[in-house]
């Protein structure tokens, strides 16, 4: 399931223009018309081969521009793109997505990243269709369809994330191309995704990776097909035929758009979506089809009966039957064919010990079936959640599924993909995606999620600085800091096979700064009960200011390492920015300072800014030859529109954050 907008994306994904070290991406577009009937003939071919065919009957047909000499000198990469069109007939029952581009070159460079050409399907359910392969050299048009060298290649990019996808590239190279020849070449890629059951289910991009003086997009759709533009997708014209319904955006000029990307997030890609799910009911009886697996088999009451003999509690065989699917199960995704969208059985997923979000989640519901527990799997995406009840409804809108567990009255969130989680129900850190998709056979629709909240801090460092009395003496540093939440399940994970001297090293790293620094005494408690790490430390070092720089002038020390500063998660202005999650974190600094106490002197001061996204204070006090400084931080939400008002707030955290003290105490 993570694989749905990956999925959604490629699908579309139909060409791949290769244009000296650009690579261009052939247009996230499949298009059809306000021509042709419902019957039109498309191009057919074997499931999973690359073939040769006549260009469907439904195409309407059109000119690219004429040759255009300075226009090709201008073109970036020695390229220039006379015509982009994209046809795609969703009415039948194997969508056909047909994609013509008239190209010309113009230097022996351009030529040769020209004659390679890669088509991206999936061999599983689709077939690649070559319909003209010619170029144009001195006003000839040669076929080069017989002289054309074709491969399949693996084009499996997310291997290192433990999906495989299945995804193929046919990859056809066009022999003897040179410079001032014009290639022209369509295609169509065949078919469509068993899992949605002949229903259309279709995200038409509009963005382009080159320039062109003429773009089309032609879309033929079954009639009952609901529209919706995305992002700064444009208006199609719409004209309903006889039985269809078709949208098209006339023949135009095109830029290529800045920062291509795609794998882009759909809701975010300027484009059209195109959908016969009526609402996200019948999406949910979809998926309920999908994940019903009937009564917990053998295997799985074996593990739940396990589980059970292990303690009396229910609440705690509740929580061992997550962490067993979390920590035992490994996260691997196959998402071949109708793997995509159908999750593996629970006894193949405990057989191999191995599964995607799909296959946890539903062995989960299993597990917690056999134990008397009430749960449901439930779609939600896992990067665009807030958006759901805006689109069009789709099953390929969700990317992830996690379980929704009822307990004692109270609802609590699972992700079965995550790893080392502690804590009992209540206080385990539950995920917030905005809405989600239950499937528990109800009538409701989205459901909206539980907003987190910051809650207690999820970072809390006390640091003591005993600075050096005398020339004799060395800086002792005495450090408390526990984590809690999500970042105690962090912690936790880089730890879980690190050994007492990594753990050092890791704290170490924050100290470097202070001359000959190293840890006395260490210790690191994992109270799984209430899901928290707590850290003691005492180090030692023979200055406090550490190394002088080039210039000869001390470093600054007094710095919140452990915190992350706001600012860099507000990237850009006027674009949404997602904070990490609704989380606090605190931060607390006591300097001992040696001699007479007049020798100091701080004034009071209370800093910080506060808006609608983070919340960041300091306040500085002085007694008794004590300086105490506490930092505390805030992230108030996961989402917020940037503003030049926040980039200026922010642009405050690295002062605060840095304290600078000086002395003339030469042994400081």
């Amino acid at each position: 399931m993570r694989a749905f907008v990956r999925y959604f994306n490629i699908v579309v994904l139909v060409a791949v223009l290769v244009i000296g070290g650009l690579a261009a991406t052939g247009l996230l577009s499949l298009p059809s018309s306000d021509s042709g009937s419902a019957d039109a003939s498309s191009p057919s071919a074997s499931v999973g081969e690359v073939e040769f065919a006549p260009a469907p009957d439904f195409l309407a047909p059109i000119e690219p521009e004429p040759y255009d000499r300075i226009a090709l000198g201008n073109a970036p990469g020695g390229v220039f793109a006379r015509l982009i069109d994209q046809q795609t007939d969703l009415r039948g029952d194997t969508p056909v997505r047909y994609v013509r581009t008239v190209m010309d070159v113009a230097t022996r460079q351009a030529a040769e990243a020209l004659s390679t050409r890669l088509i991206e399907y999936f061999p599983d359910y689709q077939s690649v269709v070559l319909h003209e392969v010619s170029v144009i050299r001195d006003g000839v048009r040669e076929d080069r369809r017989p002289d054309l060298f074709i491969d399949r290649i693996q084009a499996e990019d997310q291997l290192n994330q433990g999906v495989v996808t299945g995804l193929e590239r046919a990859l056809v190279r066009i022999p003897n191309m040179q410079a001032g020849d014009t290639l022209d070449m369509s295609w169509s890629v065949v078919g469509g995704h068993p899992s949605m059951q002949g229903r259309v289910s279709e995200f038409v991009s509009a963005q382009y990776s080159v320039d062109s003086p003429k773009a089309r997009i032609r879309v033929l759709a079954p009639q009952g097909a609901r529209f919706q533009v995305l992002g700064d997708g444009p208006e199609p014209q719409t004209v309903q035929g006889d039985g269809y319904q078709s949208f098209i955006l006339p023949e135009q000029s095109v830029t290529a758009t800045a920062g291509f990307d795609r794998y882009n997030r759909f809701q975010h890609t300027a484009g059209w979506l195109i959908s016969e799910f009526e609402d996200w009911r019948v999406v949910k009886r979809w998926g309920e089809a999908l994940y019903d697996a009937g009564r917990p088999s053998a295997p799985v009451r074996e593990v739940a009966d396990r589980i059970r003999s292990s303690t009396d509690d229910p609440e705690l065989q509740l929580v061992r039957a997550i962490q067993f699917v979390q920590d035992h199960v490994s996260y691997f995704a196959i998402s071949l064919g109708e793997q995509g969208y159908t999750p593996a059985s629970p006894e193949q997923t405990l057989r191999t010990r191995s599964g995607d979000c799909k296959a946890k989640s539903l062995l989960l519901v299993q597990l917690l079936k056999a134990l008397g527990v009430e749960a449901h799997a439930a779609f939600v995406n896992s990067v665009d959640g807030r958006d759901l009840d805006e689109l069009v409804a789709t099953p390929q809108a969700f990317d992830h599924v996690i379980v929704r567990v009822t307990w004692q009255g109270r609802v609590y969130w699972v992700d079965p993909t995550l790893s080392l989680q502690r804590g009992m129900m209540q206080s385990r850190a539950q995920p917030d995606y905005d809405f989600a998709l239950v499937l528990d056979e109800s009538d409701e629709g989205l459901a909206e999620m539980p907003a987190r909240v910051a809650g207690e801090p999820w970072t809390d460092i006390v640091q003591r600085f005993y600075l050096p009395q005398g020339p004799g003496d060395e800086l002792v540093i005495d450090a408390q800091i526990e984590y809690r939440g999500d970042l105690a399940s962090l912690v936790r994970a880089a730890f879980e096979s690190g050994s007492e001297s990594d753990r050092e090293e890791f704290f170490l790293q924050s100290y470097q700064r202070f001359e000959g620094i190293q840890i006395s005494h260490m210790s690191y408690y994992d109270n799984e009960q209430d899901n928290s790490i707590r850290v003691s430390m005492e180090l030692s070092a023979e200055r406090f200011f550490g190394k002088a720089d080039s210039s000869g002038t001390h470093a600054r020390v007094l710095r919140t390492d452990a915190l992350m500063p706001v600012g860099q998660f507000l990237m850009e202005l006027e674009r949404d920015a997602a904070l990490p999650f609704p989380m606090t974190m605190s931060h607390s600094v006591e300097v001992h300072l040696p001699g007479p106490s007049h020798v100091w002197s701080f004034a009071d001061e209370d800093t910080g800014v506060d808006n609608e996204a983070f919340q960041a204070s300091r306040s500085v006090r002085y007694a008794d030859n004590v300086l105490t400084l506490d930092w505390r931080q805030s992230f108030k939400t996961r989402w917020v529109v940037v503003t030049p008002e926040l980039m200026e707030d922010a642009g405050v955290i690295p002062s605060l954050i840095s304290y600078e003290l000086y002395t003339d105490m030469s042994w400081i």
